[in-house]
């Protein structure tokens, strides 16, 4: 059976690129065999969070729950994430997200998308307790690349296709292995609530 795998695209506009790039990433993964979801946090529309649960919060956080792993694709805003996805792990709990894989992707209309992975790397990681997974993908200029599905080796994005490809089978291995620690009578959340 297939890895189930939720895509969280962390824009707070409506057709973004994140979004864009979150079909594009989808539609890869299902060439891959892979079961892929896609939340837009632009339609989930979370309130900040002030302590206490939204409206929006019960589905988002079901589907978060039986996820066996995460794409978080993190636009940059003045030079960090978009708060969309911070916002969102104010929300959750070591219940959703205890020791499920991560993958960040950064992305710029610029040349920039390596400060939203290193602010969320920075941030919200000690009690939820999530493993954000050594690869890591940059995307910049993300207006002028994958436009197509095509994958023809003279395009200007033929690389970082295989890449895409590539680290997707990278996630599935972690999702493949941290399950078999999820369901080892090891971890305790219960007694160890909190990641220190």
């Amino acid at each position: 059976m297939a890895s189930k795998i939720l895509i969280i695209t962390g824009s707070s506009q409506a057709n973004s690129q994140s979004l864009r790039i979150g079909q594009y990433i989808k539609s890869a993964g299902e060439k891959l065999d892979l079961n892929l979801d896609l939340v837009d946090l632009y339609e989930v529309n979370l309130p900040i969070f002030l302590n206490q649960t939204a409206n929006q919060w019960p589905q988002l956080a079901k589907q978060l729950s039986t996820a066996e792993g995460y794409i978080w694709i993190i636009p940059e805003w003045n030079g960090g994430a978009n708060p969309s996805i911070k916002n969102m792990l104010l929300y959750t709990d070591v219940t959703l997200l205890g020791h499920k894989p991560v993958l960040l992707i950064g992305i710029s209309a610029g040349k920039g998308g390596f400060y939203p992975i290193m602010d969320t790397k920075s941030v919200g990681q000690k009690d939820p307790r999530y493993v954000i997974i050594p690869d890591c993908l940059v995307i910049n200029r993300c207006q002028e690349v994958l436009l197509t599905n095509n994958l023809d080796e003279q395009a200007e994005d033929y690389q970082l296709k295989l890449r895409i490809n590539y680290i997707l089978k990278i996630l599935n291995l972690y999702i493949k292995n941290l399950n078999n620690l999820r369901q080892s009578k090891i971890i305790d959340y219960k007694t160890y609530p909190f990641g220190m």
